[in-house]
């Protein structure tokens, strides 16, 4: 019985000088362990504005920062839509990978 990524949350930071972007893409990866990091990390060097982490308890998080003086309402709706993109071209496989006994892969693989 897999999860299936129904929502993406998107949670926003703003300090004096740039705004912090965090969204959990999954837990950490309990079956083969250096496979998932491995596809993480080639998917990682394709991503634009927002980068693959590790976070809390060992999770994957898609994390960016931006400068305040750059931030537009055109840059929050790509920041959203890359997240969101993103969470949609990686999330499947990365699950069946790090999950394959409990996770029944649903999409393309990437």
């Amino acid at each position: 019985n897999g999860q299936v990524k129904v929502y993406t949350t998107v949670w926003f930071s703003l300090d004096q000088r740039s705004l912090q972007v965090e969204s959990q893409l999954m837990p950490a990866p309990e079956e083969d362990v250096e496979r998932c990091y491995e596809f993480l990390l080639r998917k990682n060097s394709k991503l634009v504005g927002l980068h693959l982490a590790v976070g809390m308890e060992n999770a994957i998080y898609l994390v960016g920062s931006f400068p305040v003086v750059s931030l537009t309402g055109e840059l929050l709706d790509e920041i959203l839509g890359s997240a969101w993109t993103y969470s949609e071209e990686i999330f499947s496989t990365a699950m069946a990978i790090g999950f394959k006994s409990k996770y029944k892969y649903r999409g393309t693989k990437a």
